[in-house]
């Protein structure tokens, strides 16, 4: 039970964050086509899937940072700039890997690991930070995905909210009763 709402909740957490990576793309494309004044065929779908799988892989790790390290904190409790922290820590590790495997084979420049390592860690710490604050709105409002929440919004916060606090004690169910 307990490994599904974790399951849940990176799964929420990765898609949210994999839809707000698609935010800087077009301002990447902008930049290209000034830079070279044309764009080539499928270069928008491919900057679209790289942002998409870079954002839901940045929100796995996030989850998977956030769930490790604070797991006895439930999410009332976090301070933003830790949270921001923890979104950036998330955001970071696949491009240090990547960025060192660049580097490795001669690919890449200190300005370029520098873009990517901020930009990906300003994103991280973004979309931390936007998870809080949706985090927070929807425990003053006692949105529960159990209760029928339909919302993805929902879900995931909740979701959220069950990945960095302990598990509850079991409610019982309500005695079933037939009438005939």
């Amino acid at each position: 039970m307990v490994l599904r709402r974790w399951l849940r909740g990176l799964f929420g957490t990765s898609l949210t964050w994999a839809l707000a990576w698609l935010l800087p793309a077009p301002f990447i494309l902008h930049g290209y086509f000034s830079v070279y004044g044309n764009l080539p065929s499928g270069l928008i779908w491919r900057v679209v899937y790289v942002f998409c799988v870079r954002g839901a892989i940045a929100g796995l790790f996030f989850g998977g940072v956030l769930m490790i390290a604070e797991r006895r904190h439930p999410i009332e409790s976090m301070l933003q700039r830790r949270f921001v922290l923890w979104g950036a820590a998330g955001a970071l590790i696949l491009p240090v890997i990547t960025t060192a495997a660049a580097l490795l084979h001669g690919f890449g420049t200190v300005l370029d690991v520098a873009l990517n390592l901020g930009g990906n860690a300003l994103l991280g710490a973004v979309c931390a930070s936007g998870t809080l604050a949706v985090a927070s709105r929807s425990g003053r409002h006692n949105i529960d995905a159990s209760m029928g929440a339909d919302s993805l919004m929902g879900e995931h916060t909740s979701s959220l909210t069950a990945l960095t606090s302990p598990s509850p004690a079991p409610v019982p169910l309500p005695a079933r009763t037939t009438s005939r």
